[in-house]
């Protein structure tokens, strides 16, 4: 049996399209990556990074051992900063 997604889950896909949308158009993240009640997002998981890229889970663990996504190895989690997505695309583009 599927559960339907919460409001915050669907709140925060949009916010990652957002992301996304103004990443693609060359645009600093700074004016969406915050998160509708905090502070900026300056890191995210692995499962947004791929959601704001569109590709898969696996695919972004793959630019991580590439050498092409650096996390931050501070915390237990490895987390994406914004930067390095920032870097990727603009040096994929």
């Amino acid at each position: 049996m599927k559960r339907k997604p919460s409001a915050n889950k669907a709140a925060s896909e949009h916010h990652l399209k957002l992301v996304v949308r103004k990443a693609k158009c060359g645009g600093e993240m700074d004016e969406v990556a915050t998160t509708h009640d905090g502070p900026p997002r300056l890191a995210f998981h692995v499962r947004e990074v791929a959601q704001m890229l569109g590709v898969s889970e696996k695919t972004v663990r793959r630019l991580k051992a590439r050498g092409l996504l650096k996390p931050s190895k501070a915390l237990r989690h490895h987390l994406i900063p914004r930067q390095q997505v920032e870097e990727f695309l603009a040096a994929t583009s």
